[in-house]
């Protein structure tokens, strides 16, 4: 049965390269179906969300055994998040979900596995599986970092100063408070952190690195480009909040890599924010949490569902916010975010997120 919204459209321009051969190890994410709707109006913790509105255990477990009996290998399932993540010869993951695949390179010289169409899944699967990610693993993001011409740039400030510029309010330096970063790439050197923090005059945050789906911190690979990314989001959480952690998911960046990070998160630990400064096909660079969605709603005089679970996605020039529902995107009404009510104290936490995407084509002055 055709699988809705795996429809992959041509990409122009490409390179083929060759098919993926048969036997070339390739790993997947499987979303399964909730046990039941989830409705709007209550607030639920992680552990009530997976027994009443995660996947059937059952389900999960009956899932898992089709698959195996395919030749493929169950490398993670978790009821809460739904998911399922796969492994397997690609010969036999092509012909589980009706595609075939390529290898093939992009015009800006990427290459990837790549596949059209929509796929499909065995009849023993259609009521479970409603999303199968990772097949295709091209690029989902890209960096929006500019690198400025010499003396082009004649004003520039540092976390500190734009905490202040933007009446950060007192008593707001992150102690006791947890910020996850997730990172599609690069990596940060604890030298480089040490030399920044040192500049500014403030104690180096503890950063910790934990690696999603196989990625892991590495620095050096792509200094004009993630890597300015990774040290960027570092830099400002830990600017502005100094006395917070950080933990940097690094995940691959594929759309089941990008779904595997924020799952983890989701998974580890109740974090303040969590942001990722990255753009991808639609112009959304940060995920945000907020303790209560529907109070945020009300001040901006909408009725958000509970579904919404607190995430929200912010576009790359922060003029827009889409709450994450059950049924897709939310848009809420920002003409500006900067003046807006989601800065007020009671979500003074969310900031930190929002001032990554302000100044996501800046350098600090110090660096």
């Amino acid at each position: 049965m055709t699988l809705p919204g795996s429809l992959r459209p041509p990409i122009p321009q490409i390179e083929p390269l060759g098919p993926v051969g048969a036997d070339e190890h390739v790993e997947a994410t499987l979303v399964l179906r909730r046990r039941a709707p989830l409705p709007d109006g209550l607030r639920l913790t992680r552990a009530e969300l997976e027994d009443r509105y995660g996947a059937d255990p059952a389900e999960l477990a009956a899932t898992a055994d089709a698959l195996r009996n395919r030749g493929i290998e169950i490398l993670e399932a978790d009821p809460a998040s739904r998911r399922l993540r796969i492994a397997g010869p690609a010969g036999v993951l092509t012909e589980s979900f009706g595609t075939s695949l390529q290898h093939v390179r992009r015009a800006d010289g990427a290459e990837h596995r790549y596949r059209e169409g929509e796929l499909s899944v065995p009849s023993e699967l259609a009521d479970s599986v409603v999303a199968v990610l990772g097949l295709d693993n091209r690029a989902q993001a890209r960096s929006q970092a500019r690198i400025a011409a010499p003396g082009a740039v004649t004003t520039s400030y540092t976390p500190p100063q734009l905490a202040t510029i933007y009446a950060m309010p007192q008593g707001t330096d992150g102690t006791g408070q947890t910020i996850a970063i997730i990172e599609l790439g690069g990596g940060f050197a604890q030298s480089d952190l040490d030399h920044y923090f040192g500049g500014l005059g403030i104690p180096t945050p503890t950063v910790t690195a934990v690696g999603v789906d196989g990625a892991s911190n590495e620095p050096g690979q792509d200094p004009t480009g993630a890597d300015g990314e990774v040290l960027l989001d570092i830099d400002v959480a830990g600017g502005i909040a100094p006395k917070s952690s950080l933990v940097v998911y690094f995940a691959p960046n594929t759309d089941a890599g990008f779904v595997d990070a924020i799952s983890q998160v989701e998974s580890d630990t109740i974090y303040s924010a969590f942001n990722t400064s990255l753009q991808g096909q639609r112009p959304v660079a940060n995920v945000l949490y907020v303790s209560s969605p529907q109070h945020l709603g009300v001040r901006l005089g909408i009725r958000l569902p509970q579904s919404v679970l607190g995430k929200m996605l912010m576009t790359s020039d922060g003029t827009q916010v889409f709450a994450i529902s059950e049924s897709g995107f939310i848009s809420l009404p920002l003409s500006t975010l900067y003046d807006n009510p989601i800065l007020q104290p009671e979500t003074t936490q969310v900031f930190l997120a929002v001032m990554t995407a302000t100044v996501a084509s800046q350098e600090p002055a110090s660096r």
